[in-house]
């Protein structure tokens, strides 16, 4: 995925606007007269823009690595952002809806890790084989809940149920993301270990 910023139409019209009102209220006579309008436009673009600045724009972009099968995996993550993203639409609950945006992001972040590593596929089975399929289950049951009309016990049961394990299921995704960098930080780790022990062996001092 991708993200491109995509500039507000708002200014463009404001400085429209601030060039017609300044050329009905001064005259245009001078060349400078149009410098100074000029610059007047600029400032009221510039101001505008900075409250109106546009909005950020995800591209469905699928990550490819040319390896068979983890391009495969990618597909189908891509797939499965695309439904949860649908159904974070669909869902009117703003609570739930925020949680869903954690989801995709995170789930984002490791099909990125995995698109520049796809040897990391084995250590993130449980989050695509189980983890990323049961919560878009679980939100496309809660979404066909929410849709009842009349909303008995039961129905409420349920859909509070999926509210109060969204939370952890955050966490379990966080962790997954998290573990894909454990042997990075292991490597690091021990690199800091050697490094430190040839200070040392030079007579540095190392501060704490």
């Amino acid at each position: 995925m991708q993200i491109m910023k995509k500039p507000s139409v708002i200014p463009l019209y404001a400085a429209g606007a601030i060039s017609l009102l300044y050329a009905a209220l001064f005259p245009m006579v001078r060349w400078m007269d149009f410098i100074i309008a000029a610059l007047v436009c600029a400032a009221a673009y510039f101001v505008v823009r900075k409250i109106f600045p546009g909005k950020e724009i995800v591209l469905e972009v699928p990550l490819k690595t040319g390896d068979a099968e983890a391009d495969k995996v990618l597909e189908e993550g891509f797939n499965a952002l695309r439904e949860m993203r649908s159904l974070n639409e669909a869902i009117e609950d703003p609570g739930i809806s925020a949680q869903i945006g954690e989801l995709e992001s995170i789930s984002g972040k490791i099909f990125e890790v995995l698109a520049k590593e796809p040897e990391n596929i084995r250590k993130v089975r449980v989050f695509l084989d189980y983890y990323l399929p049961t919560t878009i289950k679980l939100l496309s049951s809660y979404k066909e809940l929410s849709e009842q009309r009349t909303e008995g016990q039961t129905i409420l049961t349920t859909m509070e149920k999926i509210r109060n394990i969204l939370d952890r299921i955050v966490q379990a995704f966080k962790k997954e993301h998290d573990d894909l960098f454990l042997g990075k930080a292991i490597d690091i780790t021990a690199e800091i270990g050697v490094l430190e022990g040839m200070i040392a062996s030079e007579g540095i001092s190392i501060g704490k």
